[in-house]
């Protein structure tokens, strides 16, 4: 039975990848339009889109104790975020999110017990942001650093977390 869909491993395969390519185009975008209001730009799509988020989950009748989760899931991303010094890591937060959240989605099909899934979706998103900072490691123009991977993981977490607040029963 194959437990990590195709979807989700193209996206950790994307994030890898991507480290080849963002450094270029956050450079034209800095250059084009500023690097302050890249970052404006950048924090105002991340706030619309909790908001967008909540709102749909407003509709879905969560337990309060849910709400107050993923809300504080929401505040510790974008504090993660502000603390991250460099664009491409504010970015990853994001991405890592997103993983953790689509791998946690895969498993939650299968027979596992939620412990098991939990770690195997953290081991799978651990697995991709290993292979990033490797790859970061080649590239010329990034560093791969371990403290990043704990970022990365982290993200992941918060992600996995927030599948698991919006749809415990």
């Amino acid at each position: 039975m194959k437990l990590i869909s195709r979807s989700t491993w193209l996206y950790g395969i994307f994030i890898i990848i991507s480290a080849s390519f963002l450094q270029q185009i956050l450079f034209f975008f800095n250059k084009s339009i500023g690097t302050k209001t890249v970052q404006n730009i950048f924090y105002t799509i991340c706030f619309i889109a909790a908001i967008s988020i909540l709102s749909y989950l407003l509709k879905q009748k969560l337990k309060v104790k849910n709400y107050l989760i993923i809300i504080c899931l929401f505040l510790c991303s974008f504090l993660l975020m502000h603390l991250q010094p460099f664009f491409a890591e504010k970015t990853h937060i994001i991405l890592y999110g997103v993983l953790g959240y689509l791998a946690k989605h895969d498993l939650q099909k299968t027979f596992l017990k939620q412990w098991t899934s939990f770690f195997i979706s953290l081991s799978f998103c651990l697995l991709i942001s290993t292979g990033d900072e490797l790859f970061q490691v080649i590239l010329p123009y990034r560093v791969g650093e371990l403290f990043d991977m704990f970022t990365n993981v982290f993200s992941s977490i918060m992600g996995i977390s927030l599948f698991i607040a919006i749809h415990e029963k």
